[in-house]
């Protein structure tokens, strides 16, 4: 899978979840529109109330009481870096089948094989460990597994900024 579709899989969800919270369509969210999402996830009203005011605080960036969906993608982005880290972490982990913290080109394929079965390309493979090698030395450290994963994440706030989604 090209990493543009992936991007673009992930700009459609984030999208998504702002529209689904924008109860009156205005592009922006209000408190109102957060609690609301947060009753219709099953928390309590005390609870609703109590988060949206947090998220205000942390994504009102400009302290208008409205959060706009550049500044929900930021967040959004931020919250998931943290969430994803450990998920990262595990996928790599299964991914380095010898243990050495590295991953080779062959444990890719290893990997991609069981979980994807055969129907991927051999460019395919090379494309995307070429673009997780960023130094070129035929493995992938952890490091470098991690900064495609961001790499990843600042591609979908420039397509945003530049108005491609």
């Amino acid at each position: 899978m090209a990493t543009s579709e992936c991007d673009t899989s992930n700009i459609k969800k984030i999208r998504e979840r702002f529209k689904a919270m924008d109860r009156d369509g205005d592009g922006l969210l209000n408190r109102d529109d957060i609690t609301a999402a947060l009753l219709q996830l099953g928390y309590d009203a005390r609870g609703a109330e109590r988060y949206a005011n947090e998220f205000m605080k942390v994504m009102d960036k400009d302290g208008a009481g409205l959060v706009n969906y550049t500044e929900f993608v930021r967040e959004y982005v931020r919250v998931s870096r943290f969430r994803a880290f450990k998920a990262i972490r595990d996928q790599f982990v299964n991914i380095d089948q010898n243990g050495d913290y590295t991953i080779t080109k062959d444990e890719l394929l290893s990997h991609l094989s069981i979980h994807l079965g055969s129907e991927f390309a051999s460019e395919e493979l090379d494309e995307c460990f070429s673009q997780m090698d960023s130094d070129h030395n035929n493995i992938i450290t952890f490091r470098e597994f991690c900064e495609w994963f961001k790499l990843k994440n600042t591609m979908i706030l420039q397509a945003i900024k530049k108005g491609i989604v």
